[in-house]
């Protein structure tokens, strides 16, 4: 039987960040692969996997393959791409022929072995793997590509996503818990794999690797080689504890260069990247979300909230 073969795209506008050195060095592990960087950066200088292809593109011409497919209601930027991530099936398919799954992914993560942590998802055939924006697969078929389309409780969502400047996070549940493209996948009766528990989602609003899908672990550190992405952690009980990982997260998070040049096999910590495995002694220990964040995070939902009223309004959404 032969072998499903994946393509994940990935476009970036703007300056590529630090972080793409450390996302580009986990993709080699996942050679049989195909990744696919979109960006208007040529100037940023990083390693680069073989299973990499980088396109250079101005988000203008970006934009005009987006209109091909989209009855675009209002200008967008590129943050407002995170709500166009499942259509990039449609408005990319000329990237993806030959793939069985298409997936979008951030590069804000450190891939583990893709393949190896979802094969029974992929050998179960699912239509849709994974439900978060950081990765998802989908299948490479007509129906999949244009599903974002469907309506959902009877209302086309997209509709409503392409008139508003907010970032719906259509690719999940949408803002405000309004159904989103997940919603649709179910609601049409599609197969959707979903397990939180195969990758860590580091929080940004504290000190320490503090994981939102597993409360219950201290993460001290993860460990990235070839064989693949290993969490160095303390279960409840205090015990050391290694697990291996679809990849993890780091969300809204700079990480720090600490010393030496970094290959294959790298440590990642609260206090940076290296290769050698790092001193746990002195860590923070502060697995709690900080005041300061908490109080930001507010805010900006205030401030959505706002001009959600106003779209409202102006543009006679429904409730």
């Amino acid at each position: 039987m032969n072998e499903t073969r994946i393509k994940i795209v990935v476009p970036y506008f703007g300056k590529l960040p630090d972080f793409t050195e450390l996302w580009s060095l986990s993709l080699e592990k996942n050679s049989d692969i195909d990744f696919l960087l979109i960006t208007d950066d040529c100037t940023s200088s990083f390693y680069k996997a073989p299973n990499l292809t980088v396109t250079h593109m101005e988000f203008k011409e970006f934009v005009g393959l987006i209109k091909r497919k989209v009855n675009l209601k209002r200008e967008i930027t590129p943050y407002k791409l995170c709500d166009f991530k499942i259509a990039y099936g449609d408005i990319l398919g000329d990237y993806l022929s030959g793939a069985d799954y298409w997936g979008f992914c951030d590069i804000d993560l450190i891939f583990g072995n893709i393949r190896k942590n979802l094969q029974k998802a992929l050998s179960s055939g699912f239509d849709k793997i994974l439900d978060l924006g950081h990765l998802s697969l989908m299948k490479n078929n007509q129906e999949m590509n244009v599903l974002y389309k469907r309506p959902l409780l009877g209302e086309c969502i997209f509709d409503n996503v392409t008139r508003s400047e907010i970032v719906k996070v259509f690719d999940e549940m949408m803002f405000f818990g309004r159904g989103g493209f997940n919603g649709i996948v179910i609601e049409q009766g599609y197969s959707l794999y979903v397990n939180r528990k195969v990758y860590a989602d580091i929080s940004p609003g504290c000190t320490s690797f503090s994981d939102y899908n597993n409360k219950d672990r201290k993460v001290l550190y993860f460990e990235h080689s070839r064989d693949g992405l290993f969490c160095h952690y303390l279960d409840s009980n205090g015990v050391k504890r290694i697990k291996e990982m679809l990849y993890v997260h780091f969300q809204k998070r700079k990480v720090k260069f600490i010393s030496g040049e970094l290959s294959d096999n790298f440590f990642l910590s609260e206090k940076g990247a290296q290769p050698e495995s790092p001193d746990v002694n002195g860590f923070s220990n502060d697995f709690e979300v900080s005041p300061e964040f908490t109080l930001a995070k507010k805010r900006n939902v205030m401030k959505k909230r706002v001009v959600q009223a106003k779209e409202l309004f102006t543009l006679g959404f429904r409730k």
